[in-house]
């Protein structure tokens, strides 16, 4: 072969070959750079998932923290009703505040059924179940103050038996936020995906635990 014609041919390989591996080089560099925005994607969407979630807990313990202290308010009310009776006039004005006291209560319990529910859209499943349970039992305590209340001002023999019981369950409710904040705290660490579904070996234990 004509020695010109051999450099020619050798020329325009070396020139294929380098185009080949710049084309490749390109192609692994955008390749690179896909891979960087899709995990750059992926990782706003999980911080953005645990901002979301975190957000939910907290307005929800917010919620039960405000119907604590309502709760507490009802209480010390029925207990001046109990004390004062209905009869005289300032019986019948701690039967007025004792009135308004569950009336703000409630409107607390309202709230804390409804951060359990807006919850429930934010999590997954099993996570929903833990907090109904725990909204349960703190709803729960709610409902046994309205008992001890009514008993208390129709004078019924069983009030005192309700009231123990009341005071039994206000006193255990401390851990069992206690308790439900150290799940919450490792749901959020262990960030499941939000469309997970099924449930976990504890949530059964969890409500019959509490709610029993």
């Amino acid at each position: 072969m004509d020695p010109t014609i051999k450099g020619a041919v050798i020329g325009a390989v070396a020139t294929a070959v380098g185009a080949a591996i710049a084309w490749l080089g390109a192609k692994s560099q955008a390749k690179a750079a896909l891979e960087a925005v899709r995990i750059q994607a992926r990782t706003q969407r999980i911080d953005g998932i645990w901002q979301m979630r975190r957000a939910a807990y907290g307005e929800l313990l917010d919620s039960v923290e405000t119907l604590r202290s309502k709760v507490g308010s009802a209480a010390d009310a029925v207990s001046e009703v109990g004390e004062l009776g209905t009869q005289s006039m300032a019986g019948r004005e701690a039967r007025e505040r004792s009135r308004l006291a569950r009336e703000e209560m409630l409107t607390a319990l309202a709230l804390v059924r409804h951060k359990c529910t807006v919850l429930g859209l934010s999590v997954t499943s099993m996570e929903a179940g833990t907090a109904e349970s725990f909204c349960s039992v703190v709803s729960g305590v709610a409902h046994d103050l309205i008992a001890w209340n009514d008993a208390q001002e129709a004078r019924a023999s069983d009030r005192d038996e309700l009231r123990r019981r009341f005071q039994e369950r206000m006193e255990d409710l401390p851990h069992t936020v206690d308790h439900f904040i150290d799940m919450s705290r490792g749901y959020l660490h262990t960030l499941q995906d939000v469309a997970a579904s099924g449930e976990a070996p504890g949530r059964r234990f969890w409500r019959r635990g509490l709610v029993d």
